[in-house]
């Protein structure tokens, strides 16, 4: 790209953000929609039809940086890729950092503008406090936010419709199917069972950005601690698909999930493994 204008309105990423979401918030602080207004400035790039906190180029990044007059490097820490080298259950981490799929981050199943799973979790109370979407609700280990102490949710609590959000409006968010608002908080876990989560959560989340995790008295490196966990869930969902529909596994997680079934959100997890 040639020299470009800045953009006047640049608002500066918030700690923990996601780079989709800082996108669509640039777009709705120039009052368009996140396709409209990209399509104006980047008419050859395709990223709105792909997992962009995954597989943002570098040299999209380095477009974007001109516009937003921000170092690179900073917006590529809004993406997801120097956690995917930690995730990968490879021995070489960058091996498959740019493949369609990398455990324990949910795949959007991006397809027109729009989500067709129940991948991006959120927690409401946040995202009605601070208007923008975290970068670690794309892991699928993180479900509850310590913050608030709840739950977070990945569908409409109403209709059970998917979170879309790459082809939101100029609004966070209602639901596209029924038009609830996402920003109700639903239910609550029990405090001994939040306890606990939010503790395993916090570990888990400490060891991949420090990569390195204590695990029983052993010092692992994150890559190592997630590729073992990896290995177990595989093992866990190969012995759920022999159980069939026999019941094999409860979880008590109170009221949290008003409309899914705790079960059918852990199924959709695996299939992630």
């Amino acid at each position: 790209m040639t020299h470009v204008e800045p953009w006047v309105i640049r608002p500066a990423p918030n700690s923990g953000e996601l780079l989709s979401s800082y996108l669509i918030r640039i777009s709705r602080a120039h009052g368009r929609s996140p396709g409209a207004f990209y399509r104006q400035f980047f008419p050859n790039n395709t990223c709105w039809r792909m997992d962009l906190d995954r597989s943002a180029s570098e040299r999209f990044l380095e477009d974007l940086s001109r516009f937003v007059k921000i170092d690179d490097r900073v917006l590529e820490d809004l993406t997801l890729r120097s956690w995917m080298e930690n995730l990968d259950t490879k021995t070489g981490k960058s091996a498959k950092a740019n493949v369609a799929v990398t455990p324990w981050i949910n795949s959007l199943g991006v397809h027109k503008q729009s989500t067709r799973k129940h991948t991006l979790s959120f927690c409401p109370s946040c995202l009605k406090e601070e208007n923008f979407l975290r970068k670690e609700w794309r892991l699928s280990f993180v479900t509850v936010c310590a913050t608030h102490r709840n739950t977070l949710i990945d569908g409409c609590p109403n209709c059970d419709a998917p979170f879309v959000y790459l082809g939101q409006g100029l609004a966070w968010p209602s639901c596209n199917q029924c038009g609830h608002s996402f920003l109700v908080q639903e239910g609550a876990l029990d405090e001994f069972i939040f306890g606990n989560l939010c503790d395993f959560q916090h570990q888990l989340l400490r060891g991949l950005m420090d990569d390195k995790v204590v695990f029983f008295g052993h010092h692992l490196s994150a890559q190592e601690f997630f590729s073992g966990i990896y290995l177990v869930l595989r093992a866990v969902k190969l012995r759920l698909r022999i159980l069939g529909n026999r019941p094999c596994l409860s979880l008590m997680l109170g009221s949290a999930y008003s409309g899914r079934k705790t079960p059918l959100i852990l199924a959709e997890r695996l299939r992630t493994f």
